[in-house]
């Protein structure tokens, strides 16, 4: 007897979840729109790629160590150049060359530093 009454209430209970289900569904249904708008203008401005938007607090951090390296990365080619130049007895145009060689290290240690850290701090984000 307990058994038939549990089925009762079972079947009473899924009736009434498909019967609430049903408003439900026709409720979700969009409202047809009366008439659909114009087309916008074009306009000269191009409309941004698929929603990125620029993250200013990364970029404003890159640039911000890049400065801090650079100076570092710089400084120390020229101090280098100086002292290597000095120490051999280059001249002034050993010297130059000298400058211009780690000059153009400390430039590949820039760049790839600036690469590394977009890597970290992306500067466009999705919208």
């Amino acid at each position: 007897m307990a058994r038939s009454r549990s089925k009762s209430k079972s079947a009473s209970k899924s009736a009434s979840k498909s019967a609430s289900k049903s408003p439900s569904k026709s409720a979700a249904k969009p409202a047809p729109q009366a008439a659909s708008a114009p087309p916008p203008a074009a306009s000269s401005t191009p409309a941004p790629a698929r929603g990125r938007h620029i993250v200013w607090p990364h970029v404003a951090t890159v640039i911000s160590a890049t400065v801090l390296i650079g100076a570092e990365v710089f400084g120390a080619a020229f101090a280098g150049s100086w002292a290597l130049a000095t120490l051999f007895g280059l001249g002034f145009v050993g010297a130059r060359v000298l400058d211009i060689l780690l000059m153009l290290c400390g430039l590949a240690i820039m760049v790839q530093f600036v690469r590394s850290a977009h890597l970290i701090e992306p500067f466009t984000a999705r919208g």
